[in-house]
C-alpha cells in the first residue's frame, strides 16, 4: 500500500540455494504503470524460474537478453490493458504512458 515512508520501486531476486525466484514491490496501487512494472518483474522471474536447472556459471547473461521476457511480459500486459480500456480517453491515457516507458528505455 502507499504510503509516506515507502520508497517506490520494484525488482526481481533469485534465491540461490532454493532456485526460486522473488519479486518485490512497493507502494502498489493497481495503476496502468504498477501493473506493467509488477508484469516486467515477473517476466525476469519467470526468465529465472525457467533457468533454475542449469549450472550457475550457465545463468550469468549479459543486460540484453536479461531484459528480454521482461519486455515481452511488459509489453504484452499493456497490449491487454490498452485494448480492455473502458474508454477512449482511457485507452489513449494508457497509449501515452506505454509510449513514455518505451521513450524512457530508449
Amino acid at each position: 500500500r502507499p504510503g509516506a515512508k515507502k520508497a517506490p520501486g520494484a525488482y526481481c531476486t533469485q534465491f540461490s540455494k532454493s532456485r526460486t525466484p522473488r519479486v518485490y514491490m512497493s507502494a502498489y496501487t493497481g495503476s496502468f504503470q504498477h501493473v506493467t512494472t509488477l508484469a516486467h518483474e515477473l517476466g525476469h522471474a519467470y526468465h529465472g524460474w525457467v533457468m533454475r536447472d542449469m549450472p550457475p556459471a550457465e545463468r550469468r547473461y549479459p543486460m540484453n537478453l536479461a531484459e528480454t521476457a521482461s519486455l515481452f511480459f511488459e509489453t504484452a500486459v499493456a497490449d491487454r490493458l490498452v485494448a480492455a480500456a473502458p474508454t477512449a480517453a482511457a485507452r489513449l491515457r494508457y497509449s501515452w504512458y506505454d509510449a513514455e516507458a518505451a521513450g524512457a528505455f530508449l
